[in-house]
């Protein structure tokens, strides 16, 4: 069974998000893509044109620009896995996931409230002292 990898990804030109997660998220990509077998497939959602540029420039994946009409046409498996790095995952989508009871993983994370399980990654200092461990998450 073909399991798939969504990466949740925002870039620009520094004028909503800068370059920084695509980067990171290219650079989880390329190890993922040279670890896994041939049983993945990746597919990134992106907002910004800049990003979704480069997004297909590096990596000759799917990349769909990431809107609420396409986050509704978006069908979910069970064993699909979604990482998002973004500064914050959107309401609309931590609620489609969290009903079908999607695998995520969450860079800089600050909203415990709709992230209702999964692994978030944070480097941000501050967040230390926000983010409190949940049942189902691991922080």
């Amino acid at each position: 069974m073909i399991k798939t990898i969504y990466f949740r990804v925002d870039g620009d030109d520094g004028k909503f998000a800068g370059l920084g997660h695509v980067n990171r998220s290219l650079n989880f990509y390329t190890n993922l893509n040279k670890k896994l077998d041939k049983n993945h497939r990746f597919v990134f959602l992106s907002k910004y044109e800049e990003g979704i540029k480069i997004l297909k420039e590096k990596t000759n994946k799917k990349v769909i620009k990431f809107s609420r009409k396409k986050l509704n046409k978006l069908n979910f498996k069970k064993n699909d896995v979604v990482i998002i790095d973004t500064l914050g995952a959107e309401k609309s989508l931590l609620k489609k996931l969290n009903k079908n009871q999607i695998k995520k993983i969450s860079f800089d994370e600050l909203n415990l409230k709709n992230f209702q399980s999964g692994i978030i990654i944070n480097g941000i200092l501050f967040t230390k002292k926000i983010l409190k461990q949940k049942k189902n998450i691991k922080i």
